[in-house]
C-alpha cells in the first residue's frame, strides 16, 4: 500500500513539473514559421525581387515582420525563459543615444527633405533590428536563425554563378549579385551569411560550402567582399571549424589562401585569363579590378572613392563637433561609400563616436562566431555607407547579439 501510495506521489509530482515547465516555455508555432520566412527574405532579398515582379512592396514586409514580433512578445510576455545578460543591455544603451542623435540631427539638419526619409529608413532597419533580437531571446531560436542565413548563402551562390554568364539580376554587367543587384551588397551578404550558417553543416561538407561561398563571392568581382571571405575563412581555420584533422594540413590550408589571394588581388589573376573564353563575360569595370590594363587597386571606382576621402575629411574639418547635419552628404552629391566618413561628414567627433560605439557594442556583445561577423561589418564600413539604413545587414547585427546572449546564457547555465 505505502508503495501505491509512493508511486502516486511521484507520478503527480511528474505531472507537476511538467505542467510548470510547458508553462515556463515559450509559445511557438506558425508564428514562428511567419517570422523565420519573413527573416529568409529580408537577408536573401527576395522580397525586393518579389516586388520587382509584381510582388508586396518591401514597406509590407517590414510590418508583417514588426507585426509578428509583437504579437510573439504578448504570448510569451509572462516567460521567465529571456536570459539576462548585461551586455545585451550595453547594446540597448546604443540604441538610445543612436535614437537620440539621429532625432536631433534631423531636427536641426538643413537639409530637411532628404535628412527626414534617411530617418525612416534607418529606424525601419533599427526597429527590424531589434524586433529580431527581441525574438530570438524569447523563443531561443538562434540556431534556427542559422539554418536561415545557411539557406540564404546557399541561394545565393547559383544565383550568382547564373548571374555573372547571363546578367539577369545585377545592375552592374559583369559584375553577379543575384537578388542583391548589387555587387559589393551581395559578396558582403554572402560572406556573412557564410560564417552565420556554418554550424548547420556536418564539418565534411563545410569546406566545400565555404569554396562555394567563396566562388560566388569572387564572381562579384568586390575587391571588400574578397577580404571578407578570407576573413571569415582564416577565422574558420583557427577554431577548427572546417575538416582538417591535422594542424599540418590547416597550415599548408593557410598559406594557400594566402598564396591565392596574393595572385588576385597582384593582378596576375587578370592576366592569366586574358584572352581566355572568359574574357568575353568581363567589362572594362572588372578587368580593371583584376588588374588587367593596370592595377587591381586601380580605376573609376577607387579614383572616385579616392576623391571622396579627401572631401570628407575636408568637410570633417570645416565642422568637427557636430559636423554639417543629416543629409549634408546628399545634398552635395558625394556621399563617402564609407560609413566612418559619413558619419565624420554629417556628424562630426559625436557621429564618428556613435558609429565607433555601434562596433563596439557589437563586439562586446559577441561570442564565438559572432566576433569574425563584427569583424567583417567594422571593415565593411570602409567600403560603404548602408549598413545601418539595410534591414539585412542589421539583421546580422541583430544574430550577433542574440546569438552572444543566449550562448553567454546556456554557458552559465551549464556550470
Amino acid at each position: 500500500m505505502k508503495f501505491l501510495e509512493y508511486k502516486f506521489f511521484q507520478v503527480q509530482n511528474m505531472n507537476h513539473l511538467k505542467k510548470n515547465t510547458l508553462q515556463s516555455e515559450p509559445k511557438t508555432g506558425i508564428t514562428t514559421f511567419l517570422f523565420l520566412l519573413i527573416y529568409f527574405f529580408l537577408v536573401s532579398y527576395a522580397y525586393l525581387f518579389l516586388f520587382k515582379n509584381g510582388g508586396p512592396k518591401p514597406l509590407y514586409y517590414y510590418l508583417a515582420f514588426i507585426a509578428i514580433s509583437a504579437f510573439i512578445a504578448i504570448i510569451n510576455i509572462s516567460s521567465p525563459n529571456i536570459p539576462k545578460d548585461r551586455r545585451f543591455v550595453f547594446f540597448q544603451f546604443w540604441v538610445v543615444i543612436y535614437v537620440i542623435y539621429f532625432v536631433t540631427h534631423v531636427i536641426f539638419s538643413p537639409y530637411p527633405d532628404i535628412a527626414l526619409p534617411a530617418l525612416i529608413i534607418n529606424f525601419e532597419a533599427l526597429l527590424i533590428a531589434i524586433c529580431a533580437i527581441h525574438v530570438s531571446l524569447t523563443l531561443k531560436i538562434v540556431r534556427a536563425s542559422m539554418w536561415v542565413m545557411g539557406l540564404a548563402a546557399i541561394l545565393a551562390i547559383p544565383l550568382n554563378i547564373l548571374d555573372f554568364f547571363d546578367p539577369i539580376f545585377t545592375a552592374v554587367p559583369g559584375r553577379s549579385a543575384g537578388f542583391y543587384e548589387n555587387p559589393t551588397i551581395s559578396g558582403q551578404m554572402i560572406a556573412l551569411m557564410m560564417v552565420a550558417g556554418i554550424p548547420i553543416f556536418k564539418k565534411k561538407i563545410r569546406t566545400i560550402f565555404v569554396l562555394f561561398c567563396g566562388l560566388a563571392i569572387l564572381l562579384t568581382f568586390s575587391r571588400a567582399a574578397w577580404i571578407f571571405w578570407l576573413v571569415g575563412f582564416f577565422w574558420m581555420l583557427s577554431q577548427n571549424e572546417l575538416k582538417t584533422r591535422t594542424h599540418v594540413k590547416s597550415i599548408f590550408a593557410f598559406f594557400l589562401v594566402l598564396m591565392l589571394s596574393a595572385f588576385l588581388f597582384s593582378g596576375f589573376f587578370g592576366k592569366m585569363i586574358t584572352g581566355s573564353k572568359f574574357e568575353h563575360y568581363l567589362t572594362p569595370n572588372t578587368m580593371a579590378r583584376l588588374g588587367i590594363g593596370g592595377k587591381v587597386m586601380s580605376g573609376d571606382s577607387y579614383e572616385d572613392r579616392e576623391n571622396l576621402i579627401k572631401h570628407s575629411i575636408k568637410d570633417f574639418s570645416e565642422a568637427p563637433l557636430f559636423g554639417h547635419g543629416i543629409g549634408y552628404t546628399e545634398a552635395q552629391r558625394r556621399r563617402p561609400h564609407n560609413m566612418y566618413l559619413l558619419f565624420m561628414s554629417e556628424g562630426g567627433i559625436i557621429g564618428l563616436f556613435i558609429y565607433g560605439f555601434f562596433i563596439f557594442s557589437l563586439w562586446f556583445s559577441a561570442h564565438g562566431l559572432g566576433k569574425p561577423l563584427v569583424i567583417i561589418l567594422a571593415i565593411s564600413g570602409l567600403f560603404t555607407h548602408n549598413n545601418l539604413e539595410q534591414p539585412a545587414m542589421m539583421l546580422v547585427s541583430a544574430f550577433i547579439v542574440a546569438h552572444g546572449a543566449l550562448s553567454r546564457h546556456e554557458a552559465n547555465r551549464k556550470k
